[in-house]
């Protein structure tokens, strides 16, 4: 009896286990005989990249009103986008999430079961953009700089008339075509591609300005993704300025060695590529170096001499020369002799004594010549012994003798001498 009464237990159990459960998939998504399928992938496997079309197809009874799509990225759920209305499609940017291993799935709600429907999913895919890669970016005939910024500008002297010369590689999976702009204007050139490349461009518009660019390439793929790169670029045609140059305050040197100064002063390459060095001439003679400092040491011989100075950019541009007078005279005053009245103890007053000499090359230089003079016992020595030194008159190789009574002088020396130098600043003393 007992054996009975728990095999009837039992069986009740089931059937109270068995009815619920039918019970609850009917009051949940299973309620909803809406059917919803993936027509396009992804499937099991799949490389997605770029723009991927998501269609859906429906069957089924119910009214669907709307559609969930949504995307698993390891763990949870997020929703991409939901539709309001049919066609079921939702154009896909995948370029928005990061490469890797994903899932989709579709849900909808039935309005006519009152219920969501069932899940759709579709296989597990892959997303595996490619952002292309450029491994070169390049101008031709260039002279300075490599383009890679600003500081390094590639500088080239392309004539106004000439061609810009552009070359371009790189790599992807889709890649679509490739553009440049910010090019010397107006207008930029065409796009290179899709289809077939030239992986180059030959660009003028005929009046290359000289100046500072910064073309810029882009590559395009068919996933949506691009990648740029900037070349920075100069073109430069006119040479710079150079200083006025300068050697003394008269352009005399007693020296065969010569140095100008001035070069650096207020020179400029306005906006170029920069100055690079400077050049001298003498003459009608050859340009030559003279190094980058402002100063240029030369060699020269005795005489006058026409140097030119010029500055050269760093494109090889030559700027307009000016030019200066250098006289190198190393030979000093010819001496002539001394212009002086008689004396006698009966003269009364100052007198006039002056002093003849002549420089061929340079000149005398009279504001640096000087007259001394002193009274002494015997008219022997260096110094005047009654005097006790040299007396200086005004400069000059004139000068007076400023007594009122000469009668004070009997039985002594008039000691003169002159300091004669001349515009090179050689010197001598008689």
């Amino acid at each position: 009896m007992h054996s009975r009464i728990i095999s009837l237990s039992l069986a009740l159990l089931l059937c109270v286990g068995f009815v619920p459960m039918q019970a609850y998939a009917a009051s949940g998504r299973d309620a909803s005989d809406i059917v919803i399928s993936f027509t396009n992938g992804p499937d099991e496997n799949d490389s997605v990249t770029g723009t991927h079309t998501l269609q859906f197809s429906t069957s089924g009874s119910g009214t669907l009103v709307n559609m969930t799509i949504e995307l698993k990225d390891g763990s949870n759920w997020v929703e991409l986008k939901t539709l309001s209305s049919s066609p079921w499609v939702y154009f896909w940017d995948s370029t928005d999430v990061n490469n890797g291993t994903y899932q989709l799935r579709a849900w909808g709600n039935d309005s006519s079961a009152g219920e969501d429907t069932s899940y759709a999913y579709s296989g597990n895919f892959t997303i595996s953009n490619q952002v292309p890669v450029i491994s070169n970016f390049s101008l031709a005939d260039i002279v300075v700089g490599d383009g890679s910024s600003p500081s390094n500008r590639a500088w080239t002297t392309t004539p106004a008339n000439g061609s810009l010369i552009f070359s371009w590689a790189g790599s992807d999976d889709d890649l679509s075509y490739a553009s440049l702009v910010n090019v010397p204007g107006p207008g930029s050139p065409a796009n290179d591609g899709p289809g077939s490349f030239d992986y180059t461009w030959n660009w003028t518009n005929g009046n290359l300005e000289e100046g500072k660019w910064g073309p810029q390439l882009t590559l395009y793929d068919s996933s949506g993704l691009s990648a740029t790169q900037t070349i920075y670029i100069g073109i430069d045609r006119s040479g710079p300025s150079v200083g006025t140059p300068s050697v003394s305050t008269n352009g005399w040197v007693n020296s065969n060695s010569v140095e100008l100064t001035g070069l650096s002063s207020g020179a400029s390459d306005s906006g170029g590529s920069g100055i690079d060095h400077y050049e001298t001439k003498i003459g009608s003679g050859e340009w030559m170096t003279a190094g980058s400092s402002g100063t240029a040491s030369l060699s020269l011989s005795e005489g006058q001499h026409t140097i030119h100075v010029r500055s050269v950019d760093r494109v090889g541009n030559a700027g307009s020369s000016k030019s200066v007078e250098v006289g190198v005279d190393l030979t000093i005053p010819l001496l002539g002799g001394w212009n002086v009245p008689e004396l006698n103890t009966s003269r009364i007053g100052a007198i006039l004594v002056s002093y003849i000499a002549a420089d061929p090359l340079s000149g005398i230089s009279e504001s640096d010549c000087l007259i001394q003079y002193g009274f002494d016992s015997d008219g022997v020595g260096s110094t005047p012994d009654i005097t006790g030194r040299w007396l200086s008159m005004t400069a000059g190789l004139e000068g007076t003798v400023g007594l009122t009574d000469w009668s004070t002088k009997s039985r002594q020396y008039l000691m003169l001498r002159a300091t004669v130098v001349d515009n090179a600043s050689n010197s001598i003393l008689t």
